[in-house]
């Protein structure tokens, strides 16, 4: 085989390995950022669940906070009755002796 054309054949089978290992390379990586692409992505879907329902929570705050003090109201009114009957029971019990 002529000397010249050998030495391009060589060379161009030495540029096809690097070239084959640089393009694995590459793929690796690509598979690598792909990985880590969708692990971000599942990432950001949590994140944005999770901000949807503290946004809900936040929304629904003032009701609960109304709710809350209709209730605590209620529960001191419950208080003040119970002190009545009491006070009333006493009586009673003191005027049947």
């Amino acid at each position: 085989m002529n000397p010249f054309l050998q030495h391009h054949i060589e060379q161009m089978d030495k540029l096809t390995r690097q070239l084959k290992e640089i393009l694995r390379s590459y793929e690796e990586r690509l598979e690598d950022c792909r990985d880590k692409n969708k692990r971000n992505v599942e990432e950001n879907w949590a994140l944005a669940r999770q901000v949807k329902s503290l946004e809900e929570t936040v929304s629904r705050l003032p009701d609960l906070q109304e709710e809350n003090e209709r209730l605590r109201k209620k529960g001191e009114q419950s208080v003040e009755h119970a002190r009545q009957i009491l006070t009333l029971t006493k009586k009673l019990t003191r005027d049947m002796r």
